[in-house]
């Protein structure tokens, strides 16, 4: 891993201290002793889990594909509500964010590709699409599914669960081309 990766150069890695709009995140700066127990319990073993799933998947059916969904703030008036994320076609191939795309637009939502997110750390470090191993982030606008004090579900909550099994079994679909019901016969 490098030892200034991108996300920490950008004041965004694995102990951020403040976030745009909300200022300050925690009561108080994190000691060297913070996070390296924050790397060693929490880091460490949630990349490792990630790695593992995606070896299995793929050890089992020949190709894994990680969908790594995030909320972000609205992008303001006549922006996308929904951003797929690539890394601009180095962490999945292309067939895997058209089959996103579809679904988003077959049920009305807006979206963009790579702009603003194009995806981050987690994309970098376990997509590998020459290997079969595809990774894609997707941004939903938390206002698509959270009340307007954005604290429970609101009224678009089940249209975005819709959505999300939608794509989970159109990612499928396209990872699997040959139902797995019909492999098993």
């Amino acid at each position: 891993m490098p030892s200034n990766p991108p996300s920490c150069a950008a004041g965004s890695g694995s102990s951020r201290a403040a976030h745009r709009g909300a200022g300050d995140l925690w009561a108080r700066r994190f000691t060297d002793a913070d996070v390296t127990a924050r790397i060693a319990n929490d880091h460490r073993p949630y990349h490792a889990a990630l790695a593992s799933a995606l070896k299995a998947a793929h050890d089992r059916f020949g190709v894994a594909v990680l969908l790594d969904v995030h909320s972000m703030p609205p992008l303001g008036p006549g922006g996308s509500r929904i951003v797929i994320g690539d890394r601009f076609g180095h962490s999945a191939e292309p067939r895997f964010i058209a089959r996103i795309e579809a679904e988003c637009v077959a049920r009305g939502f807006s979206t963009a590709i790579n702009a603003p997110y194009a995806g981050g750390h987690i994309l970098e470090r376990h997509a590998c699409p020459a290997a079969n191993v595809h990774a894609i982030q997707f941004e939903l606008d938390r206002t698509l599914y959270l009340d307007r004090k954005l604290h429970a579900p609101g009224a678009g909550f089940a249209r975005v669960v819709d959505l999300v099994r939608a794509i989970l079994a159109a990612l499928t679909d396209e990872a699997l081309p040959v139902p797995l019901a019909a492999a098993a016969e």
